[in-house]
């Protein structure tokens, strides 16, 4: 591995041939299950964010009444929620989720904003890593 590191990627990427699993599944269902959709968009990230708001609220309730387990276990589950917001920031950037443009735009701000990443900085460095894989 030390000698493929150390080659230009020009030189790498005309003998370099990953082994790739594909799932066996029928195209048709495939495409099916790929299907974007604004009330799943919608339900999934309201209910993501959602989540994200009840455990804020609840560990602002435990540390203001000084339940101190429950905060640290509320604050663990608010952290675990909110570390999910990349996830939800590279499918839409992708535009997938929503079948209308603007929502995914949206709620890419929103989750961007959320997750501290720059939207217009990922696509570029994402794309360009499409380049090469």
């Amino acid at each position: 591995m030390e000698y493929v590191l150390n080659k230009p990627l020009s030189e790498v990427r005309k003998t370099l041939r990953p082994k790739w699993y594909r799932i066996p599944i029928d195209i048709l269902l495939l495409r099916e299950l790929s299907k974007p959709s604004d009330l799943k968009g919608l339900i999934q990230t309201i209910g993501h964010l959602g989540l994200w708001i009840c455990t804020g609220f609840f560990s602002f309730y435990c540390f203001s009444q000084e339940l101190w387990i429950g905060f640290i276990v509320a604050l663990f589950f608010h952290g675990t929620v909110g570390s999910h917001f990349i996830f939800a920031h590279h499918e839409l950037c992708h535009g997938t989720v929503f079948k209308t443009k603007w929502l995914n735009v949206f709620f890419l701000r929103i989750f961007a904003f959320f997750g501290w990443m720059n939207f217009h900085i990922y696509k570029m460095s994402y794309s360009y890593h499409h380049r090469f894989t």
